[in-house]
């Protein structure tokens, strides 16, 4: 009876401790950042619990149109956010980061100076990139190879990820010789090595959020918001390699 007794005081302190949980499904490219900027949201909030749900942007669409329980989106790009919007699914969107594309290898392959030329590289037969119908910087990877005209050369070698964190994964694991990937999954890691690519063959990676309508947690989604466009957020955004509005 004493055991019982303590293990439902347990799980009674660990539900009065988090009253608030805030919901947020992240762009997968968010992985590393979002961790220093809910651990700062938490402590200005006491009680307060965000609980992250990475899920690529295109598919996380689809989920909350078809009314998954969420409170607040951070898409990797402006598109989705926009058109939830638009359909009555959500409030006002905000562009909170512009992200950054690279190259990054975990191999012997050299990067090439100008960065997108690495693709021609004769020791690269595969090309990890994020599934461009689904992921905003996948998409951002295609239109730079085609702006540089080299997409046909090596469109062959192309190995399409569900997300960028498994395009990663390809070239972690060597499955993959590169991958094009956001400059915040590893501005901070000292694994592999990659280069930028050049931004002016790409469109900006405007990323966007959104408070969801149906949302049981209003008041404190728009709190969450508010944060982020604060300097405090700004600045951890920035040392990951984002730039901020």
């Amino acid at each position: 009876m004493k055991k019982l007794l303590t293990v439902l005081f347990v799980i009674f302190f660990v539900h009065m401790s988090y009253a608030n949980e805030l919901k947020v499904v992240i762009a997968p490219n968010l992985d590393k950042v979002i961790k220093p900027i809910n651990a700062e949201f938490e402590k200005l909030n006491n009680g307060v619990k965000v609980v992250t749900i990475p899920l690529v942007s295109g598919a996380a669409y689809q989920q909350i149109t078809n009314g998954y329980p969420v409170d607040v989106f951070m898409s990797a790009d402006a598109k989705y956010p926009q058109e939830l919007v638009k359909k009555g699914f959500g409030d006002d969107y905000y562009i909170y980061a512009i992200g950054k594309l690279v190259i990054w290898t975990n191999s012997n392959v050299k990067l090439d100076k100008d960065c997108i030329n690495t693709c021609l590289d004769g020791n690269v037969s595969h090309i990890a990139i994020a599934n461009p119908k689904l992921a905003p910087y996948g998409r951002a990877s295609i239109e730079a190879l085609e702006s540089a005209n080299i997409y046909d050369k090596v469109k062959h070698k192309i190995v399409f990820a569900n997300d960028v964190s498994q395009a990663q994964q390809f070239a972690q694991t060597r499955s993959a010789q590169i991958a094009f990937i956001p400059l915040a999954l590893v501005i901070k890691s000292n694994v592999g090595h990659y280069c930028e690519v050049d931004q002016n063959l790409y469109k900006p990676i405007k990323q966007a959020m959104v408070v969801i309508k149906s949302s049981n947690e209003k008041e404190l989604a728009k709190k969450y918001v508010d944060f982020i466009k604060s300097n405090q957020a700004k600045e951890i955004f920035k040392g990951f390699g984002y730039a901020t509005p």
